[in-house]
């Protein structure tokens, strides 16, 4: 049962039954969470703890599943009371073509969720490998909205956002039914016994609260007696180790978010919010082909002559900005960033008014849609790949950095973007159009994180170096210990200089627990413990 607050999202209303393990199952997240995740690096606790969740997320999956299972069966069961001849004609063929219609879309629905439920967890185990912490928040980023959409579906924009969106809302609607769920589960467990014993095992809610109590009773009078005897006192001392206020306050609160993240996570999968995923075919309004396609066709006369007379400033290489007064490479690069980061983004808008209020009903119609849209995004790409030139053109002047890494790869993002475009355009059916994006940028994060930026970076300066180019020894030294294995090859003083600063910054963090161990700080850790904190820099 749900209240419709508007014609985007039906909220929730009613209660959800108890889900057995699930709950218990979203604790056991939480504690993994506060005990394994290292706030402050990257590290293998992260990917505990969202492995821990995903298991979480899996079994209020499977429930969900049971529940819209017994739902469908019981229709069948219902029409045991109609006459044969009624249920014969009920069963027609065009029944039996929805209900394989019906279990396909399941089955792809399904593929989906699993798809983006892989590639959050993928995001996450980024930081077991990757050193460079803003390559691993980036990497979180996208591993939060790829495990939103994956527990919450959705198909258009709108229930993508919504999905992001609904996940917290999720977890305070969800503590009635997380403390139901739980209740349940230690009634099960407590439940009379079948051995003729007249006593019951102990609930594991009031088996935690008695030891709670008694942790409490402990601390309360030990500390009683050890400041009433010193010689107690001393022996307490020795026994206990001694209590830093900073982890425990950080263990709760880890404790809370990853259980209350979990919950709302569960929670969702089993009660996903409905979704106003825009209108159909039928029912969407529509505009004439005139009132379009003039605006549309103009713009892409615009990007065409754009393309025509700035050709030289496109693909004119080095030539060009050194031929052009005031115009130096940061200049051609970022303007060329920006450039097309604002077009791409009125373009893509565009496009999708364009194909929401074109007219489809005839194959004229079809076919101006296909040509003025698709022309405008093959004219984008060539944009695209303009932006790609002036943004390696600079590199090869100045060198790599993270942003124009970064840069690079959110181009290509683009580009990817207008091809899913040109593919959407062949059938005229694009409603898969904004998962696949969201999609396309989980893969271009992993794909950074294969490159090993700052691994890439590091290498690539020293071949600038190499053919008598400036070498930024400062900024290599700010680089992570993912860099170390390519810093090492640097000949001495350099060497010295920048490993210097690395394992300082190394110091400087202090010991690595367990939970913090990654694949690229453990490969650098015996350079590293070599280098001199103690360096003199080349000037």
């Amino acid at each position: 049962m749900v209240v419709n607050s508007g014609p985007l999202v039906t909220w929730w209303t009613g209660k959800v039954a108890p889900a057995g393990r699930v709950p218990a199952a979203a604790t056991v997240a939480g504690v993994v969470a506060g005990t394994a995740v290292p706030i402050d690096r990257p590290g293998i606790g992260w990917l505990a703890a969202a492995s821990a969740s995903a298991v979480a997320v899996a079994l209020a999956g499977r429930a969900a599943r049971a529940a819209a299972s017994a739902s469908r069966v019981e229709v069948p069961a219902s029409r045991a009371e109609v006459p044969a001849n009624t249920v014969e004609t009920s069963a027609s063929g065009a029944q039996a073509s929805a209900n394989r219609a019906e279990a396909s879309a399941r089955r792809a629905e399904a593929v989906w969720r699993w798809t983006f439920g892989a590639a959050a967890v993928l995001l996450v185990a980024v930081g077991t490998v990757r050193a460079a912490e803003w390559l691993f928040v980036l990497c979180l980023l996208g591993a939060v909205v790829c495990g939103a959409v994956a527990v919450g579906g959705g198909r258009s924009v709108a229930g993508l956002v919504v999905s992001v969106l609904s996940v917290p809302l999720a977890a305070l609607r969800g503590l009635g039914w997380y403390s139901r769920s739980l209740g349940a589960l230690s009634r099960d467990v407590s439940r009379e016994p079948t051995d003729g014993t007249t006593e019951r095992a102990p609930s594991p809610v009031r088996l935690l609260a008695s030891v709670l109590l008694g942790v409490v009773l402990v601390a309360l009078f030990g500390a009683l007696l050890s400041s009433a005897d010193a010689a107690f006192a001393e022996v307490v001392g020795r026994a206990l180790p001694s209590l830093d206020a900073g982890p425990i306050m950080r263990f709760g609160l880890l404790l809370v978010v990853g259980t209350l993240g979990t919950v709302g996570a569960c929670y969702l999968r089993m009660r996903p919010l409905a979704v106003g995923e825009g209108a159909t075919a039928s029912g969407r309004r529509t505009v004439r082909l005139v009132e379009w396609a003039v605006p549309v066709a103009l713009l892409d006369l615009l990007f065409a002559s754009f393309v025509a007379v700035q050709f030289a400033v496109l693909f004119g290489g080095n030539e060009h900005v050194l031929a052009t007064a005031d115009l130096t490479y940061a200049d051609y690069a970022r303007s060329g960033f920006w450039q097309l980061l604002y077009v791409t983004v009125l373009s893509l808008g565009v496009v999708a008014v364009a194909a929401r209020l074109a007219p489809r009903d005839t194959a004229r119609h079809r076919l101006w849609l296909r040509l003025l849209v698709g022309a405008l995004a093959a004219l984008l790409l060539v944009v695209v790949a303009s932006a790609l030139t002036r943004m390696w053109t600079y590199e090869q002047a100045y060198g790599y950095t993270r942003l124009r890494v970064w840069v690079s790869a959110v181009e290509l993002l683009l580009g990817v973007v207008f091809v899913l475009v040109l593919v959407a355009g062949v059938r005229l059916r694009a409603r898969w159009m904004p998962r696949a994006v969201v999609l396309a940028g989980a893969l271009t994060l992993l794909g950074l994180a294969a490159l090993n930026p700052d691994a890439f970076i590091a290498e690539r300066n020293i071949a600038r170096w190499h053919a008598d180019h400036p070498l930024d020894t400062y900024y290599l030294g700010q680089l992570s210990d993912d860099a170390v294995p390519a810093l090492a090859t640097l000949p001495e003083p350099l060497r010295g200089c920048v490993l210097g600063r690395l394992a300082t910054a190394r110091q400087d963090r202090g010991a690595n627990p367990w939970a913090g161990w990654n694949y690229g700080r453990a490969r650098a850790a015996d350079t590293l413990e070599n280098a001199s904190t103690f360096f003199a820099c080349p000037s």
